[in-house]
């Protein structure tokens, strides 16, 4: 017959009151003695997988990385999620929606764990190695952001990467002035009395206010002649002339 045990390992029967019981093992599950083992090896300085020597910045060592990589390759390629391994994948996603779901999850309640201070200090070393890993990668003449690729001639990142990055930010800015302007696109601003570049009410007539008028004509002023853009006009007009005679 079972007793049930008091704090401290103390039975709770009368008559056995002095007695004090061995305190009751505690099991941990196969994932519990895997993230123990992984933070010791962390601790040690060594790879969180293997366990081997730490070759690189992270918490895990290439040869790892290289096998991983592969592994996950091998899955998306065959239209399965390549962190479950169970769910398929539709279009170009990289994470089935369960997945995503739980890693957002994970990350919410890692954040509500944590002070300021610590958020900080997180998106300080974040940002640290991003910077880091893009300037080896601006050494080698590689793409700043996929690193797959060369960079195009005069930029840091590469033409698919350039456009994809374009359209991000033309989405954003025009979603950010759709919102500020009561849901009124960039195109219906002259149409709604609204300024085309800065989306303020017009206080002149035409498509730009006096603000915006007054500094393009101060920046076409300091600009000056003999630019890049007058030799390119002057080119142009001239081969369509020469193309009229």
């Amino acid at each position: 017959m079972y007793h049930k045990i008091r704090q401290g390992g103390e039975c709770c029967r009368p008559e056995r009151s002095n007695e004090v019981w061995p305190a009751a093992k505690v099991y941990f599950t196969p994932k519990e003695n895997m993230d123990k083992l992984r933070q010791k090896r962390i601790a040690e300085g060594l790879c969180s997988e293997c366990g081997g020597i730490l070759d690189t910045d992270g918490k895990t060592c290439s040869r790892c990385r290289k096998k991983w990589k592969e592994r996950r390759d091998w899955y998306k390629s065959h239209g399965i999620c390549p962190y479950c391994m169970k769910e398929r994948l539709f279009g170009d996603e990289g994470r089935c929606p369960e997945c995503r779901a739980k890693i957002a999850e994970g990350q919410s309640k890692w954040r509500k764990n944590r002070t300021d201070s610590e958020m900080a200090e997180y998106r300080a070393k974040g940002n640290a190695q991003k910077r880091k890993k893009e300037n080896e990668r601006k050494a080698e003449g590689m793409c700043t952001r996929c690193g797959k690729r060369r960079a195009k001639q005069g930029y840091v990142k590469c033409d698919i990467c350039l456009g994809k990055f374009r359209e991000y930010s033309k989405r954003h800015y025009d979603a950010k002035r759709y919102i500020k302007n009561g849901g009124i696109l960039r195109k219906e601003y002259v149409e709604n009395g609204l300024c085309y570049i800065c989306g303020q009410p017009l206080d002149r007539d035409g498509g730009a206010c006096v603000r915006c008028t007054e500094r393009i004509r101060e920046n076409l002023k300091k600009r000056g002649k003999g630019t890049h853009w007058d030799e390119t006009n002057i080119i142009f007009f001239l081969d369509k002339d020469r193309q009229h005679q």
